[in-house]
C-alpha cells in the first residue's frame, strides 16, 4: 500500500489551502501530494477538473494528440 509520511497530512492541509481546494477535491489533491512524494512527476487522468500540482504533469491519456 502506498502512504504519505508522518507529516504528510499537515502538508495535505497546508497544499489544500494554498491552492483553495475544498470538497471533494482534496481527494484529488491526496492521490496527486502521494504520487508526487513517491517521485511521480506525471500523473495520467480523464478528470479533466483534477487539481493542478506545482511539479506534477496532470495528462489525459485520451485526449487527442
Amino acid at each position: 500500500m502506498v502512504t504519505g509520511g508522518r507529516t504528510f497530512g499537515v502538508r495535505l492541509a497546508q497544499t489544500a489551502e494554498d491552492l483553495g481546494v475544498r470538497g471533494p477535491r482534496v481527494f484529488d489533491l491526496h492521490i496527486g501530494l502521494i504520487a508526487f512524494e513517491h517521485g511521480a512527476s506525471e500523473l495520467w487522468t480523464h478528470n479533466k477538473r483534477f487539481v493542478r500540482i506545482p511539479g506534477l504533469r496532470v495528462v489525459d491519456p485520451f485526449a487527442p494528440r
